[in-house]
């Protein structure tokens, strides 16, 4: 239990550390950093295969970036395309599952289901309560989607 929980607290850290885009007191591109945490936390704590895919997933889930397909549903019915945009763009932290497959998670592909369901489940909450909370919604969305994804994958390294 100790273990999904350090992960969705570190999830929830590094997905919000990866979507600033107005601090730059590193260089570069947050998610570098942030993919980098996330290995030596996981090669520390864990071991060099789960680093691996871990920080994999973060990159691939993170680089190629949404290009404004996520625009808090304001644009008509775009909140049903967002939905459909989140839930896929999130099935891209795939290789920590396939990995977790490897290594026995039987349930590795049904738990990539429920995440990318939890993460989207997030954002659309999020966009329905965020803004009357806050003009950057972001700040409540981005650590919620991280610490869905990490307790998830804080569960198939438990396991």
């Amino acid at each position: 239990m100790l273990t999904v929980l350090f992960s969705a607290l570190v999830g929830a850290v590094l997905n919000r550390f990866s979507g600033w885009t107005n601090q730059s007191w590193v260089p570069g591109r947050h998610i570098y950093w942030a993919a980098l945490a996330a290995f030596l936390i996981t090669w520390a704590l864990v071991d060099i295969g789960w680093a691996l895919a871990v920080a994999v997933s973060a990159l691939t889930y993170r680089l190629p970036g949404w290009y404004g397909s996520l625009d808090m549903g304001t644009h008509g019915d775009s909140l049903k395309r967002d939905v459909r945009v989140m839930f896929s763009c999130t099935l891209r932290i795939a290789p920590v599952f396939v990995w977790a497959l490897t290594q026995g998670v039987y349930l590795a592909p049904v738990l990539l289901l429920i995440a990318a369901g939890g993460a989207t489940a997030v954002y659309v909450l999020g966009n329905l309560v965020g803004p009357k909370l806050t003009k950057d919604p972001f700040r409540y969305i981005e650590p919620g989607v991280g610490a869905v994804l990490g307790s998830i994958i804080g569960l198939m390294i438990a396991l």
